[in-house]
């Protein structure tokens, strides 16, 4: 079972009461009344003890971890459950993702502000569970609490945007450009034929959905939908028929419509270029709706 410890934001607050009892009971003593004094110093070391006794958390009542441990915290359950992979997979999610060299001398990730001190500190198993857990619910922070260890919501959300930052900067190129599978064509499209599609050379399927985002201060015009009645941005995806997205586009102003965003992401192009490198003489495509065409 792990080890349960306070915040330091509760610590802090019963040392401050320790003193402020400790220096009532002295002015006690003082005044003559030695059994006011008495009462006020037993108190005192009550608030100055719960700071040596595990708790619960300060916030949320969830018990903290004082050592995060993947193997003793996660079941096998937990982690297809909550995180929707096996417990074996994950040493290889954490190479295939890169996170399992920090370039720190102690291999752990650092959360820092912008005068570049450190905030939060994560070991990079932690960072995985983060980013799958927060991916694989529909839960918001503070629900996830108790199964990712206790820390605040703003430590998580720092983590999981840290970990998203790292696999955006560093595999970006591997879903912007759908020429990469190349290699691949034949067997999406004899996938989809096999499935009973009229084609022979159709590799997947493109559609474009809106994210609703705040009125921005200036320059809502170029952000606002007339369609959905409402501010956002726009992303155009193909997916292969293996489940996998082959090609992404955006953000894009939601105040275009799909058929501007194809055009301006310029996959008619790239979809030329992915056929010449198959060289079998088809000609591939994707399928999607009429607003595509």
């Amino acid at each position: 079972m792990p080890t349960r410890i306070r915040t330091a934001a509760q610590d802090a607050m019963y040392r401050r009461w320790s003193m402020y009892l400790l220096r009532l009971s002295k002015r006690r003593r003082e005044s003559g009344d030695r059994k006011l004094s008495r009462l006020t110093r037993l108190a005192a070391m009550y608030y100055f003890c719960r700071t040596l006794r595990p708790s619960r958390s300060w916030a949320k009542g969830v018990a903290r971890v004082r050592t995060w441990s993947f193997e003793d915290m996660y079941t096998e359950s937990d982690c297809w459950e909550h995180m929707r992979y096996h417990k074996h997979h994950f040493p290889v999610l954490l190479r295939e993702l890169e996170l399992h060299d920090s370039g720190e001398p102690d291999g752990l990730w650092r959360v820092r502000n912008t005068d570049g001190v450190a905030q939060y500190a994560f070991q990079p198993m932690e960072l995985l569970v983060i980013l799958l857990a927060r991916l694989a619910t529909m839960n918001t922070w503070p629900g996830l609490l108790k199964f990712l260890g206790g820390r605040s919501p703003t430590a998580y959300k720092a983590g999981f945007y840290l970990v998203l930052h790292h696999i955006h900067s560093r595999f970006h190129g591997k879903i912007d450009d759908i020429t990469r599978w190349a290699a691949h064509a034949p067997l999406f499209a004899r996938a989809i034929r096999d499935a009973g599609a009229p084609a022979d050379c159709c590799i997947g399927f493109i559609d474009g959905t809106f994210r609703a985002c705040a009125k921005p201060t200036y320059a809502q015009e170029h952000v606002y939908s007339g369609y959905y009645k409402a501010h956002g941005v726009k992303f155009q995806s193909v997916v292969a028929p293996n489940g996998l997205i082959i090609e992404l586009f955006g953000p894009h102003p939601g105040r275009h419509a799909d058929s501007h965003m194809l055009a301006e992401s310029r996959l008619e192009e790239r979809m030329r270029q992915l056929s010449r490198l198959v060289g079998d003489g088809r000609v591939f495509h994707s399928y999607g709706d009429p607003v595509v065409r």
